[in-house]
């Protein structure tokens, strides 16, 4: 879902350009930090906020990950599961009850997708 923002540019071409945004969720995270939700998991988020729901998703660590907090029947797995509650912008943890803020932010279309631009970075 593609919303449509005016943002004003400074410079030689200052003025309004209407230019599509795109949501997406952030988590808090250690030292001040944000951790920015798989841009598909965003979307479904977002729509649920649009509705007025809370939403519910699970994230994986993978199988070189770290464990999750979602123990059926006491096995380990890398599975956390969430709940995000719009009216207190918060997300918690299904299992362990912790919580941490969320935000909505709200970027380019060409920005979503990261981008490794080479250098020592890169590798």
């Amino acid at each position: 879902m593609e919303l449509e923002q005016v943002n004003v540019v400074q410079g030689p071409e200052a003025g309004h350009i209407k230019q599509p945004l795109v949501p997406i969720v952030e988590v808090a995270y250690r030292h001040g930090q944000w951790w920015t939700i798989a841009p598909d998991i965003a979307q479904m988020i977002f729509e649920k906020m649009r509705n007025g729901e809370n939403a519910v998703y699970t994230y994986d660590w993978g199988p070189n990950g770290r464990e999750g907090t979602w123990r059926p029947e006491g096995q380990n797995t890398t599975i956390n599961r969430y709940v995000i509650d719009f009216k207190s912008m918060t997300q918690m943890n299904i299992d362990n009850q912790s919580k941490r803020s969320i935000r909505i932010a709200y970027i380019r279309p060409e920005d979503v997708e990261a981008r490794l631009m080479g250098g020592a970075s890169a590798r």
